[in-house]
Formats: C-alpha cells, sequence, structure tokens
C-alpha cells in the first residue's frame, strides 16, 4: 500500500533535507580541502582534524531520514507522540553538541600542543560560517514539519453514500 505524505508536511521536508545535505556537503569540503585554506603554520601536513559539527550535521539528517520513514510507515493515532520525541531528540543533540566540542577541543589543547588545537578551531569557525545558513533555513524547516505531521490526524477512509454498507440506510439518521 503506498502512503501519501500529505503536502503541508512533505514540502518542509524537502527543503530541509536539500538544506541539511548542502550543509553537511560544504562541512565534508572543507574538511577535505583543509590544507589549502588554513594558514601554511596551522596546516597539519599529517592529520585530518574533524570537528565535531560534521559529525553532527550528519546525525540531523540521520534523524530527517529517520522521520520520512516514520511519516510513510507510521498508521497509529498518536502523531503528536512520535513527533514530540523527534523533536526531543532533534533538541537534545543540539543542546549536546557545543558540551561535545568543548571535551574534544579541551583533549586536542591538551594532548597535541597549540598548533593542532588552532588548526581545529579555525577549521570549525569556517566550517559554521559556511554552513549556518543552510542549517538554521533546515532546522527551522524540519520542526515545521514536525509539528504539522503531530497536529495532524491520520487519514481514515470517509463512509460516502456509494459504499455498499451505506445502501439503503438514511444519510440524514
Amino acid at each position: 500500500m503506498k502512503i501519501m505524505i500529505e503536502r503541508n508536511v512533505k514540502i518542509p521536508m524537502i527543503i530541509s533535507f536539500i538544506m541539511q545535505g548542502l550543509a553537511l556537503a560544504a562541512a565534508i569540503i572543507c574538511v577535505l580541502t583543509q590544507k589549502s585554506f588554513l594558514p601554511e603554520d596551522a596546516a597539519l601536513a599529517d592529520k585530518t582534524l574533524i570537528p565535531v559539527s560534521v559529525y553532527m550535521m550528519g546525525l540531523g539528517l540521520l534523524m530527517q531520514i529517520l522521520f520520512l520513514f516514520l511519516v510513510m510507515g507510521y498508521e497509529g493515532r498518536s502523531r503528536r507522540v512520535a513527533a514530540d520525541i523527534f523533536a526531543g531528540i532533534y533538541c537534545l543533540c543540539s543542546i549536546v553538541s557545543p558540551w561535545v566540542n568543548l571535551l574534544l577541543s579541551t583533549i586536542i589543547a591538551h594532548s597535541s600542543g597549540s598548533k593542532e588545537y588552532g588548526a581545529y578551531a579555525s577549521l570549525g569557525s569556517t566550517i559554521s560560517m559556511l554552513t549556518s545558513g543552510f542549517l538554521v533555513i533546515s532546522t527551522a524547516c524540519f520542526f515545521i514539519a514536525v509539528g504539522r505531521y503531530g497536529i495532524s490526524i491520520s487519514p481514515e477512509p470517509i463512509p460516502s453514500l456509494d459504499y455498499p454498507e451505506n445502501q439503503g440506510s438514511d444519510p440524514l439518521d
């Protein structure tokens, strides 16, 4: 059975996917080309640094994919609970991300030295500047889709006069 996603949920979800994908692509390009735009003294010849924000963007995209599967496959009536769970997990990831980034930055600063810490901070700032616009739009559209899905009711067949079980009955009773 093909399940149709309501248009008011589908459109913000598509925009959210596109924006999150563009942000993740920009972040991956930054990671792959970090030696070309970091200053020479900050670029580390033997290491490739990957900031926590790249992993969090991937986690955000994964959450959006899981939400899509929920919308397509969930047939229950408790849409609000499912939407609240997704919104809560998405918010929790956003709250935890800076703390994990701070912890990783502290570990890098203590174990590797100022050159690697400077390169990590510079790369993180560059990724943040390039992806912030995409991520704001993606997050807003994701919450619009989740909210609309949460307040909608699951479609059920509406009995009409054309159904055989309604033949011979008075529709005004």
